[in-house]
């Protein structure tokens, strides 16, 4: 059982298949004081960005908007259900805005999308690698599940497998992108799919530090694992956690090359759950502290704004 460390074969499959500037975008269209929103299936749009959107508006055109209509494809704050998203999205401008609406306010769930009449304005997420970096940090299920079922789900990843490493279910089967439920793979596997993500990291001229995360160096949940902080910044991983079941998988940078490695834990009680985190640290540990006359630091500075790079523009 990968666990949460599935997101990394999400984060292969992405990168293979997205050009390395893919954006989500999502559409506003202003009409009298109604605002309609055509969602682009975007599950890192927040209150905040919204609040840009609202101010944007209200700068050019000096409207309180009072009625806010989204479509079924709008995600808000986290949510992707239409009415988990409504509540959010009132509850989120009645409580301190921040931004010009009318006093009273409907926020109503369309049929479908809206055809686009009115002022037409865009808001375009931040790029792929920026995305991929905060679900690695965070460890984002409904980003990383958002991002599998647009590339293909179930089947489309099961094509990608085959194609790219020629396995099938026998060796894998994932039903999600997160990792909560109902994936397996091998541990042999997940080394194959760490060296392409290296190869693809390469040819799109980032770095590995772009997208994945940095022990005890970036903020998430690796920051608080109990790695050696001298040899940190030579590391990147993606840590899992699933009904007891850890794993940890990821790329120690070396003089000679990479070192890839993959850790899969077999105890599903309580019991066993801590011991068995604390000798998946031990072990990398050990492999950097056996490895630490090659180590080669990422020379890494942490860029926390990067997911900010979002765009909003007027058309």
């Amino acid at each position: 059982i990968p666990a949460y460390v599935s997101k990394i074969y999400i984060f292969d499959w992405a990168i293979s298949e997205l050009p390395i500037d893919f954006r989500y975008k999502t559409d506003f269209y202003l009409t009298g004081r109604t605002l309609y929103i055509n969602g682009g299936g975007d599950p890192h749009f927040v209150i905040g960005y919204l609040r840009n959107i609202i101010a944007k508006i209200y700068q050019e055109k000096k409207v309180l908007i009072n009625t806010f209509v989204f479509s079924p494809d709008f995600y808000f704050n986290w949510q992707s259900s239409p009415k988990d998203v409504q509540m959010s999205l009132f509850k989120s401008l009645k409580e301190g805005a921040g931004a010009p609406i009318a006093p009273k306010i409907r926020v109503i769930i369309g049929e479908g999308r809206y055809p686009g009449a009115g002022d037409k304005y865009q808001f375009q997420s931040a790029p792929l690698p920026a995305l991929i970096k905060q679900i690695n940090d965070y460890s984002t299920n409904s980003s990383a599940d958002s991002l599998f079922h647009r590339l293909g789900g179930s089947s489309g990843f099961a094509i990608y497998m085959k194609k790219t490493y020629g396995v099938d279910s026998k060796y894998i089967v994932f039903r999600t992108g997160s990792g909560l439920s109902g994936n397996y793979t091998t541990c042999n596997l997940t080394l194959r799919v760490l060296r392409h993500l290296d190869e693809q990291i390469s040819k799109n001229n980032l770095l590995l530090t772009d997208i994945m995360s940095v022990p005890t160096v970036d903020p998430g949940v690796l920051n608080k694992r109990l790695i050696d902080k001298e040899y940190a910044q030579s590391v990147v991983a993606k840590s899992g956690f699933v009904n007891y079941h850890h794993s940890l998988a990821g790329i120690i940078n070396t003089k000679k090359g990479s070192i890839y490695f993959a850790i899969f834990t077999d105890f599903d009680d309580m019991k066993k759950s801590g011991p068995a985190r604390a000798m998946i640290d031990r072990f990398l540990n050990d492999t950097l502290e056996r490895n630490k006359k090659i180590l080669k630091s990422f020379h890494y500075i942490p860029d926390f704004t990067l997911i900010k790079a979002f765009r909003i523009s007027r058309e």
